[in-house]
């Protein structure tokens, strides 16, 4: 299930357009996070990610991981307790779908945030 939500949100996320106002390097991420795969992998802590398909950027890999974890490790125990209590099969997909939603919105939000704040970086070490 995880892995399915993960390719689902991250293909989801790619699809959206470029916001206008967003910047250069919004633009040339998303670009490069078609590029990236990630596997994630459970720990103690929480999942935790590994790039398999680099972007071309070492930080955008970083963030695309960091954000992914992030997103994946606070759905958990609401994802565990769903399926603790064994839905009936036929609202698995509407379940899923929901899950893959909430899980896109956060990812987006932390990773455009991420990259926002590596622009800001990038630029200042040009000045």
């Amino acid at each position: 299930m995880i892995a399915t939500l993960a390719a689902a949100w991250l293909a989801a996320f790619s699809a959206v357009p470029a916001q206008v106002d967003a910047g250069e390097i919004v633009v040339t991420a998303r670009k490069r996070l078609k590029e990236w795969r990630g596997t994630m992998r459970m720990s103690g802590k929480g999942y935790g990610c590994r790039t398999r398909k680099s972007s071309g950027d070492p930080e955008i890999d970083a963030i695309a991981c960091r954000a992914m974890a992030r997103c994946m490790t606070s759905l958990k125990p609401r994802m565990d307790a769903t399926a603790a209590s064994k839905p009936p099969r036929s609202e698995r997909a509407a379940i899923n779908q929901a899950f893959s939603k909430e899980a896109g919105d956060c990812f987006q939000k932390d990773y455009e945030a991420a990259v926002a704040e590596l622009d800001a970086r990038r630029d200042a070490a040009r000045e």
